[in-house]
């Protein structure tokens, strides 16, 4: 159970890497208007609507990058319990998604390629991770 956590818990630290890395990138190609504080939910709001497609597009290649290489993460260190493992980050993964897109107004096409981004990076995680393998069997 302990393997299963730590696997839990390095997959949303690799996963979250990757996407806040890709967003800090995103954010070079595609400033914020000057004064802007990406941290005031407020501001943010006021400016969502001049944040170019190109942007929006970064974000949802991070998310599905960031879910495939935290699932991933988590099936590669316990293959015993693989899919378990990879299922609970990307719900987190989910979870954290649907609060940002609550949170912030997006356009429409986001609140349908994000969560195909979520499924489409566990999707490739399962292909690429190795097999599932059970425990052998105690026999007496």
């Amino acid at each position: 159970m302990l393997r299963a956590i730590l696997a839990v818990i390095a997959g949303l630290l690799v996963g979250s890497v990757v996407i806040v890395g890709i967003e800090m990138l995103s954010t070079l190609a595609f400033p914020l208007p000057d004064g802007v504080d990406p941290m005031d939910q407020e501001a943010m709001r006021g400016v969502m609507h001049d944040i170019p497609t190109g942007a929006f597009l970064i974000i949802v290649l991070a998310y599905f990058l960031g879910v495939l290489a935290g699932a991933w993460t988590a099936l590669r260190l316990h293959p015993t319990h693989a899919r378990w493992a990879g299922y609970v980050v990307v719900a987190l993964f989910a979870a954290a998604t649907a609060v940002n897109l609550l949170s912030l107004p997006h356009p429409a096409w986001v609140y349908v390629a994000a969560p195909i981004a979520l499924v489409a990076g566990l999707a490739l995680a399962l292909r690429l991770a190795p097999a599932e393998t059970s425990s052998p069997a105690v026999t007496g």
